[in-house]
Parts: C-alpha cells; structure tokens; sequence
C-alpha cells in the first residue's frame, strides 16, 4: 500500500485497531482490483466529498499522506487540521470495518452473533 506510512504510524500509536488495519488493506486490495464495493463504501460514508469519504479515497487509494489530505484538500469546506485529519480517517477506518464485514471475508457481526447463539 502506498500510504502504509500514515497507517503504519495510527497503528504504533495505537490509534487504530488491527481490524481497522484489515479492512484499509481489503480496501485498498480491491479498489487495486477494480471491484465495485469500494465505490458503494464512500458512498455509504457519505460521497467523495465527505470527509470520511474524500480522506479513504485520497489517503488509501492514492496514497496520499494525511498531513497533505489535511492541508490541500480536506472535505468539503477546505483545508482542515491534520489532527482532525487524523480523527476523520479513524472514524473512516472503524466504518470501513463494519463495511468490510458486509462484503464478505470477515466476520461480521451477525455471524458471530448467530454462532453464539447455536
């Protein structure tokens, strides 16, 4: 992955789970992949214009440092804080995961849910 610096750094700290680091790695794999839930997942998140959104797009599929996500193009209303940048990626990240889950491949939920339960 070309933006595993900005990844690699929110997981040193701490600030991202390992699944949050799964479900980045499955994102980007299959928008590398040209598969299509990619697009429905930053839909989901609000569009590319979103702050969610813009941040996955820019940051994990282009490779983008979030420091320069923050400072040239941010969301919707500009130039945002890099330690907000920070928090919309995380808060991307913890999305994505639940996303990731729908999509197959990981173990939602509901699955889990249901093994409990038998």
């Amino acid at each position: 992955m070309k933006s595993l610096a900005s990844l690699v750094r929110l997981r040193r700290s701490g600030a991202i789970t390992p699944e949050m680091w799964e479900a980045a790695s499955r994102f980007h794999d299959a928008c590398e992949g040209k598969e299509t839930w990619p697009a429905r997942a930053i839909m989901a998140l609000g569009g590319f214009n979103s702050p969610g959104g813009s941040c996955l797009w820019h940051v994990l599929v282009r490779g983008m440092p979030i420091q320069r996500w923050a400072r040239e193009v941010g969301c919707c209303t500009g130039m945002v804080k890099e330690n907000h940048a920070v928090g919309i990626l995380i808060s991307a990240l913890g999305s994505l995961y639940t996303i990731c889950s729908m999509v197959g491949g990981s173990r939602s939920y509901i699955a889990l849910r249901n093994e409990a339960l038998n």
